[in-house]
């Protein structure tokens, strides 16, 4: 399996709703990495298993010798029992699938104009877009990558199953019913709540249904907790297109 890399843009941006969690965020900065069983989509994080292994692929195999050991069996016997069951293979794998199940990935998107996200994760264009500096967080976080999006799941060659190149790149790929999104994801080993440096928060965009009164409430609330240097824009209705345009935000110090 061969990931393909893309160069990230400067920013990157999270939809979300506006609630407790929102400002628990806001107020200590902490980013939810969940487990990939809790996603929308059935298929994410999962894997094509190579089953049609030629001889030396399947000695190769046999001759691991955690495996072997396991086994209780010699080396022969081994290639004879996986040519005779290839079935059986599948068993090498759990390992790894319950090693998959428990990573953690923060989800993101290079856009924060898009009308599906507003809608989805964004409390039906009640809620906000924050905008994320890249470089900021690559400096806090080492694996972040766009999602490569496919018709057919990862292929993985047994031999390669516990390489940590595979194991760290698994979460970067989904099916193109998904490329809508253009997510970037954020991966690490275990799921929770993570700090990250709350100065990597470079904008934030209102919801076109947001009202004044909350939108000023949270500028000012940004202000007092000593966030710098945020872009503050609100969305609204292009007037002929199906798009959103996006207006500044005049920010009233706080108190």
């Amino acid at each position: 399996m061969q990931f393909e890399t893309t160069p990230l843009p400067e920013k990157m941006y999270k939809y979300t709703k506006v609630d407790q969690n929102f400002y628990d965020l806001l107020i200590n900065p902490k980013l939810w990495f969940s487990n990939p069983k809790d996603f929308n989509d059935p298929f994410d994080n999962n894997i094509r298993l190579q089953e049609d292994l030629n001889e030396k692929e399947l000695r190769l195999l046999a001759q691991g010798k955690d495996f072997i050991e396991k086994s209780k069996f010699d080396e022969e016997t081994l290639v004879a029992y996986f040519k005779k069951n290839p079935h059986k293979l599948n068993d090498i794998y759990e390992p790894l699938k319950q090693l998959i199940s428990n990573v953690g990935i923060c989800c993101f998107s290079e856009n924060y104009d898009n009308l599906l996200l507003w809608a989805h994760y964004a409390n039906c264009h009640k809620g906000v877009s924050l905008e994320f500096d890249v470089k900021t967080m690559q400096e806090w976080f080492k694996e972040i990558k766009r999602v490569n999006y496919q018709e057919s799941m990862p292929d993985i060659n047994i031999l390669e199953v516990y390489k940590e190149e595979i194991l760290s790149s698994l979460p970067f790929y989904k099916s193109n019913h998904w490329s809508y999104e253009r997510e970037i994801r954020i991966w690490i080993k275990n799921s929770g709540l993570i700090s990250f440096p709350m100065h990597a928060i470079t904008g934030i965009a209102f919801g076109l249904k947001m009202t004044e009164d909350q939108i000023t409430a949270i500028c000012r609330l940004m202000v007092r907790l000593g966030y710098t240097n945020v872009n503050y824009v609100q969305a609204e209705l292009h007037p002929t297109d199906y798009k959103l345009n996006f207006i500044d935000v005049n920010i009233i110090d706080a108190p």
